[in-house]
Order: C-alpha cells, then structure tokens, then sequence
C-alpha cells in the first residue's frame, strides 16, 4: 500500500524528461506490483485488495498536457 497518494510522483518528478520520451514499467505479479519511471522504482508494494482487473492508460489531474504512447508491450510472466 502506498505511504499518500503522490508518493509515486514524489520519487519520480526528478528523473521525468519533460517534452520528451520517458520509460514507464509495470510489473504485476500476483499480488506484487512494481512501477518503473525511467529505471527508478517509484512504488514497490503488495496489493491484496484484487488480483485481476483491467488494463488502463490515464492521465491524471493536473494543468492540461499531451500525452502520447509508444512500443506499449504487455507479456504474461510465467
């Protein structure tokens, strides 16, 4: 479970590229969720509320910004 809400943010705001392409990983496993901005672990934690759902893309609030996506790859880990 995250410590707040923008504890993800708070980690990652110094390593985003502005105006540029950035990497973001999502590793989940089990119950077992990682995210990855630009190879820095932002949130590392356990989820135990559900373990299936949806797949989703999502800007979040803030000052309007344009958003593109690219190379998304999914992969189902053994």
């Amino acid at each position: 479970m995250m410590k707040t809400p923008d504890e993800g943010w708070l980690k990652a705001k110094d390593v985003v590229r502005m105006h540029d392409w950035n990497s973001y990983e999502i590793l989940a496993q089990g119950h077992h969720i990682r995210l990855k901005l630009n190879d820095l672990v932002t949130i590392d934690t356990t989820e135990t509320q559900t373990s299936d759902g949806i797949i989703a893309l999502q800007l979040h609030m803030g000052k309007p910004m344009r958003v593109e996506y690219r190379s998304i790859r999914i992969r189902t880990l053994p």
